[in-house]
């Protein structure tokens, strides 16, 4: 693995961003690319996009020309073996992290019966978890596979490489402040970016304004929650946002404060509710 940037990104993202404003043009995703660095995409997040064609198509391109790399978890495994002592205990507790993340049963109901094989070889222990995937993908509750997988590969890369890794991820505000909020403090080169949160890095490497105006309208997605912000901002008013020095990229530490407050206000409305019930049984 080389020491330049690192980007990983999920499916979500991908799909988002395989629009162009003609067809003649480039994607979102190939002007992102253009930023520079090395783009890696998990197998499960490959597999994933199955739609739509446009997408898939895209995907396979880039695939073939050597702009995005496709790595699987055997891959992560001999990555973690140049450095770690056990470097299927440090894979299984980062799955581990990362499906709590995302608050799924995944490690309590398939990956923990892995813990037994930490001590073998790569080869047997990747041998049993390819078993326990298919286990999991033939359950019906395989959801966030591809995102946990993302997340790994990211936490990994950092890990092994000592470099900033950016993940290029949802929209969804709930999960880019998940991520952030699980893993800035931890590993503090680790940044989640949205489609919308791209045209920062695009404005940065000399996409123009009007050009922004085009791909951000080109965009499914036409309003964006924005935090600071109590209502959604459309594509076109975050674009004028950023090119007018109005809009600055969240750092981590702003989102994740944002995500312990929203967590904080939670746990006191939980417990407000529950004194009330409490002394209203009495």
């Amino acid at each position: 693995m080389s020491n330049s940037n690192i980007s990983v990104l999920d499916a979500d993202f991908i799909i988002k961003s395989a629009v162009s404003p003609s067809p003649n043009e480039q994607s979102l995703l190939e002007k992102i690319l253009g930023i520079g660095g090395d783009f890696y995409v998990h197998q499960q997040v490959y597999e994933e996009v199955m739609w739509p064609q446009e997408a898939v198509n895209l995907l396979r391109r880039l695939k073939e020309h050597q702009r995005i790399k496709i790595v699987n978890d055997k891959y992560l495994l001999e990555l973690l073996e140049k450095d770690f002592v056990m470097p299927t205990r440090t894979f299984l507790s980062t799955i581990k992290d990362c499906c709590e993340l995302f608050g799924t049963e995944h490690y309590e109901n398939y990956y923990n019966t892995l813990a037994v094989t930490t001590g073998e070889s790569i080869e047997h222990f990747y041998e049993r978890f390819i078993e326990v995937e298919k286990e999991l993908m033939n359950s019906d509750c395989a959801n966030n596979l591809g995102e946990i997988k993302t997340i790994t590969m990211a936490v990994i890369f950092y890990i092994t490489n000592k470099n900033k890794v950016t993940i290029f991820m949802s929209d969804d505000r709930k999960a880019c402040n998940t991520v952030v909020l699980k893993y800035s403090e931890k590993y503090h080169e680790i940044k989640a970016l949205s489609v919308i949160g791209s045209f920062f890095l695009l404005r940065k490497n000399g996409m123009t304004y009007d050009i922004a105006c085009r791909y951000v309208n080109s965009l499914a997605t036409k309003e964006f929650k924005v935090i600071d912000k109590s209502e959604k901002m459309t594509g076109l008013e975050i674009i004028n946002g950023i090119y007018s020095n109005k809009l600055d990229l969240s750092t981590n530490v702003e989102m994740a404060w944002a995500a312990i407050i929203f967590l904080l206000l939670s746990a006191i409305i939980f417990f407000i509710i529950i004194y009330f019930q409490t002394k209203r049984g009495r």
